[in-house]
This record gives C-alpha cells, structure tokens and sequence, in this order.
C-alpha cells in the first residue's frame, strides 16, 4: 500500500496539514494491519491511497475517522484527534452506491446527509432542498431529482452518494474505492466530479483505491 498526493492547482492552507500520522500503527488482535505509519496530507490535495486487496487501506480511512484506535502512535484530522472532526467529513463507504435503499428517490437519499436518521419524521424545509439541489446541480444530477434509485445508472447513484457526502458543505471528502463496479465512461464521468470539487471548492479529497491510472 502507498498513498500519492496531488495538490494540483487547487486553493490549500500551507500552514495546517488536514491529515497527519504520526508513527501510527493499527492492530487486529496480534495481527499488524500496518505501522510507521508517518506522513501529513495537506489541505487542497488530492490523495490516493493505493494497493491491493487485504493491504489496509480501508483500514487506514476507517482509522481516520476513529472507528478503528490505533495500536500506537497518532492520527489527527483537520487539527483534531481522529473520530473528533467527523461532522466536517464526508464519507462514502466501498459499496454505498449498491447498498442503498433503491426504491427513495435522488433527492431523497441526498437529504440523509442533512437529515440522517431523522429523515421520513424530521420536517424537510424549503433550505434543506435547496441544499441538496444545489449539492445535486454540482455533481451533474441537477435533472434525476425525482428518480428512484432504482432507476439510475452504478455511476450516477455514485454520483448520488457523492452529493450526500458533501451536501453538508464537508472540508474533507473521504470515498472507499468510488469506481468499483462502473464502466469506463462513469469511472470517467466520477473523476470529473472529484476533480470539480478540488478545483473549484478548494475541497481535500482522499480516495481508497486499487489502480490509480484513471484518477
């Protein structure tokens, strides 16, 4: 597993990193899932963390928003002990855009990220939409709003799930393997949107995956 980092041209503060590991190291049982784990990510970037099946790297991200402790060492994200800063991260899990309730519609499922499990019960006000088209409008969906997700493409439901990930206006947006599972136009149309967020939102973006040609 290695991870690689991209800044780009994208909007960062230099003087604050958003991820940092300090000689981390992570266990299961006796077993080391890795360790030395030392190296910062700065604000801005754009990160790939990159090897094959059983490396550690969902671990690492899983570690980072401090559902996993570590054995030894440190993991602070944007300034803070990991699992602290989690309402200022979105997080799209492996596999989120097939587990999904199919049968609600595009924007019902971008309004969990506002709503999360008040939603059906928690009254949805004029700007709670107005936030999940605008997140919609950004990644491209401005017109599935009222599609099921049943109806909807492997790519553009992981376009669904990016625009619940950061419908809640993130400062870092994390996604476990984004392009399992699409043909090559969606894992195509997917970058684009990644790359949209770094570049015009000034967004840090880390992404788990086994093959970094296409990012």
């Amino acid at each position: 597993m290695y991870v690689h980092s991209n800044q780009g041209e994208a909007m960062h503060d230099e003087t604050h990193a958003c991820i940092e590991f300090d000689d981390a190291c992570v266990k299961r049982g006796d077993r080391v899932i890795w360790q030395h784990g030392t190296f910062s990510i700065p604000q801005g970037s754009v990160t790939a963390i990159v090897g094959t099946n059983g490396a550690g790297k969902t671990t690492m991200m899983k570690a980072e928003l401090g559902l996993i402790p570590t054995a030894h060492g440190s993991i602070r994200v944007l300034g803070q002990p990991a699992g602290s800063a989690n309402s200022r991260i979105g997080y799209v899990p492996q596999n989120y855009a097939s587990d999904i309730e199919s049968n609600i519609t595009a924007e019902q499922s971008v309004l969990l990220g506002l709503t999360g499990t008040k939603f059906g019960i928690h009254p949805v006000t004029k700007a709670l939409r107005d936030k999940a088209r605008k997140a919609m409008d950004f990644v491209g969906l401005q017109d599935k709003a009222n599609y099921r997700l049943s109806e909807l493409s492997g790519g553009l439901r992981q376009r669904v799930a990016i625009a619940q990930a950061l419908v809640d206006d993130p400062k870092l947006l994390m996604l476990d393997e984004p392009l399992a599972n699409l043909d090559l136009a969606s894992q195509r149309a997917t970058v684009h949107v990644l790359a949209k967020l770094n570049r015009e939102l000034g967004m840090t973006i880390q992404v788990v995956a086994h093959d970094l040609n296409m990012l």
